[in-house]
């Protein structure tokens, strides 16, 4: 009894710790280590006293559970001068929490404006 009892219970917590990888990607979900997440942007902006169409595509790689990192090009065409933004990024989601999802993340931006200095935020 006392045998079949203990095999009993390493056979539970063997399949309680081999399976956890995969519990794991359950819970973080689509913030899971190893998802990609794709945006496209369109829409209009104004700067210099100009109206833009704003175009953007973006990527961001979970290297681990809730935590990516991110590279975004964003394109402002229409108007003089022309603009462009390249903005790398890193962001974690407290995918953990059950009804919303908090994140805390930091990027750099460098935006490049035609016969101006570039800036960087």
């Amino acid at each position: 009894m006392k045998k079949t009892l203990a095999g009993s219970i390493a056979a539970a917590i063997a399949a309680c710790v081999f399976s956890l990888p995969a519990h794991a990607q359950q819970v973080a979900g689509v913030f899971g280590k190893g998802r990609t997440h794709f945006v496209v942007t369109a829409g209009s902006g104004s700067a210099f006293d100009e109206n833009y169409l704003v175009l953007g595509v973006g990527v961001s790689y979970y290297l681990f559970d809730g935590f990516s990192a991110g590279l975004a090009y964003e394109q402002w065409t229409g108007s003089d001068p022309n603009m462009s933004k390249i903005t790398p990024s890193v962001q974690y989601v407290f995918y953990q929490v059950q009804t919303i999802k908090p994140y805390v993340g930091a990027f750099y931006r460098r935006t490049n404006i035609d016969d101006l200095p570039n800036l960087d935020s």
